[in-house]
């Protein structure tokens, strides 16, 4: 996988951040992300970044189910931690996910599932988790893309300025039925396979 590559070396990121509705922007640090599960082994996470979001991209998050295919592959998970510091007197949240990978489902009986659950966590601060979740339907064999919005009334917000990580954890599980198969990927060869999670950020509420 060419993100890697790309970004070798590099153990800290810096974005700017511009802000609906707020004419300045900030600066945002991210750390080197921490992940283990069956879905990202040593070496198979990396992160980019942009101006208004922050993206996973994974080597090796497949989850396969069929006529010999171990049981154990149907289902992975990965648990991705994000070390981010936001300036004083700002707070940020993630507002989308966008999820991108390939399906391959032979059959109507057969189907795919893929949920993402996050929060964030400070020093004695920690907020509940808000999760996302996506299903897929045979007969299908495609790549996908699925953007799921969270709502004002569900936003998690970080603490006011400061460090803190994103929790993230992330469920594949795929069923085929009897004599079909089934595949699902966050990977590709390319790294355009990912998930993107989507900022949003504002002044401290006093």
């Amino acid at each position: 996988m060419n993100t890697k590559l790309i970004l070798a070396g590099l153990f800290f990121w810096t974005t700017a951040l511009a802000t609906s509705g707020q004419a300045q922007n900030i600066s945002l640090n991210y750390g080197e992300p921490s992940y283990e599960g069956s879905g990202c082994p040593q070496d198979s996470v990396a992160i980019g970044t942009s101006p208004t979001a922050f993206t996973l991209l994974f080597d090796s998050f497949v989850a396969e189910d069929g006529d010999g295919v171990r049981a154990r592959e149907n289902t992975k998970v990965c648990t991705v931690r994000v070390p981010v510091s936001v300036p004083n007197g700002y707070q940020i949240s993630i507002d989308s996910v966008d999820h991108r990978g390939f399906v391959s489902l032979s059959h109507k009986k057969t189907w795919g599932y893929l949920k993402t659950w996050f929060r964030v966590k400070g020093n004695m601060w920690v907020t509940n988790g808000t999760s996302q979740s996506d299903y897929f339907r045979g007969p299908l064999d495609e790549d996908y893309f699925r953007r799921d919005l969270v709502t004002k009334n569900f936003r998690q917000w970080s603490p006011c300025g400061g460090s803190f990580h994103f929790d993230i954890h992330t469920y594949m599980h795929v069923h085929a039925a009897r004599h079909e198969s089934a595949l699902m990927t966050l990977d590709t060869s390319d790294g355009a396979m990912s998930t993107r999670y989507g900022m949003e950020v504002r002044r401290c509420k006093k």
